[in-house]
């Protein structure tokens, strides 16, 4: 059992050196460190599947494509909002959801990620909650990629009214 075991260690060691390295050649991956709850591993692989984030013409086609957007059903005049798409990229949805729990442990407790999040659950629950947290900070990774900056929590939101702040 315990080669077992020394050689798993082995392997992750080894897979830790090559994720490690990819960070270090990736100035996407690093910008997107700067925000709290990614690490190394979260932003090699989210770079890995958005970039070149150029490819999304705004953050609606980035949300729709990760998943973080509800289905939509329409007759006439009335309008469901239902589960979340199931055709969608869901190791990017996975990821900016296990992010999103990582970035309200770690994160001060204004953040904008933290704010939504406990909003949305105080009145649909934690997972429901969580998922608006993923997908705020969704629109944070977009603005960190296109903007080519690091992440600071004190600057105007990326979007609507922007231009206004």
């Amino acid at each position: 059992m315990t080669e077992y075991w020394t050689r798993f260690e082995e392997l992750t060691k080894t897979l830790d050196e090559q994720i490690h390295q990819a960070f270090l050649k990736s100035r996407e991956a690093q910008l997107l460190e700067t925000i709290p709850g990614i690490g190394e591993f979260t932003a090699v692989a989210l770079v890995a599947e958005l970039c070149p984030i150029d490819r999304f013409p705004n953050i609606e086609k980035l949300c729709s494509y990760a998943g973080l957007v509800p289905t939509n059903h329409q007759s006439g005049e009335s309008s469901y909002q239902g589960h979340l798409k199931t055709d969608a990229n869901h190791m990017v949805r996975w990821l900016l959801v296990e992010a999103s729990w990582s970035h309200r442990h770690w994160a001060r407790k204004d953040s904008d990620v933290t704010k939504v999040a406990r909003r949305v659950a105080r009145r649909s629950g934690k997972q429901k909650g969580n998922i608006a947290g993923a997908h705020k900070l969704l629109k944070i990774v977009y603005a960190v990629l296109v903007r080519g900056t690091p992440y600071t929590p004190d600057r105007p939101s990326f979007g609507k009214g922007a231009a206004e702040s």
